[in-house]
C-alpha cells in the first residue's frame, strides 16, 4: 500500500467524518470504499491544474462497477495543498463532456521509467468538484 493512499484516506476520513477502508485486492481499479456506498480513486499531483485528468480505463471500469454494485464512484485528486472530490457517477449520469482524447503520456507514474505510450484520457474541470478542502 502506498503512503499517498494512506495519507489521502486519513485526510478524507477526517474531513468526511467516516471510516474509509483501503482496498487490498490487486484486481480492483479503485483505492478505497466506505460504508455509505461510495468508492474512491485517488490521485496525487504536486502541481495544480484547472482540469483534473482521468484515464478512460479507470473511468469505464469504475463506472460499470459502480452501477453493478449500486455505489458512487468518487474521484479524489490532491493537487498541492487542496483536495478535490468529483462525483464521477453523477457527472456521467448528467452527460458531462469529459473531452476524451488520445494523449502521449508516461507509461506509469509509479516507477522511474522514461517510456511513454498513448492513453485515452479525459478532463474534469475543478469547478465540477463536489467538495474542495
Amino acid at each position: 500500500m502506498k503512503k499517498m493512499e494512506q495519507d489521502i484516506s486519513a485526510s478524507l476520513s477526517k474531513r468526511l467524518r467516516r471510516k474509509i477502508h483501503l482496498t487490498n485486492k490487486k484486481y480492483l481499479w479503485f483505492d478505497a470504499y466506505d460504508g455509505k456506498k461510495n468508492f474512491y480513486e485517488y490521485k496525487d499531483r504536486g502541481k495544480h491544474y484547472d482540469d483534473a485528468l482521468i484515464e478512460f480505463n479507470k473511468f469505464a471500469t469504475n463506472i460499470m462497477f459502480s452501477r453493478q454494485m449500486n455505489y458512487r464512484f468518487l474521484y479524489v485528486m490532491r493537487m498541492g495543498d487542496k483536495t478535490y472530490i468529483f462525483n464521477v457517477s453523477e457527472l456521467e449520469a448528467r452527460g458531462y463532456n469529459f473531452n476524451w482524447e488520445w494523449r502521449e503520456m508516461p507509461k506509469t507514474t509509479e516507477f522511474d521509467e522514461d517510456e511513454s505510450i498513448e492513453k485515452y484520457v479525459g478532463y474534469i474541470n475543478i469547478k465540477e468538484a463536489s467538495l474542495v478542502f
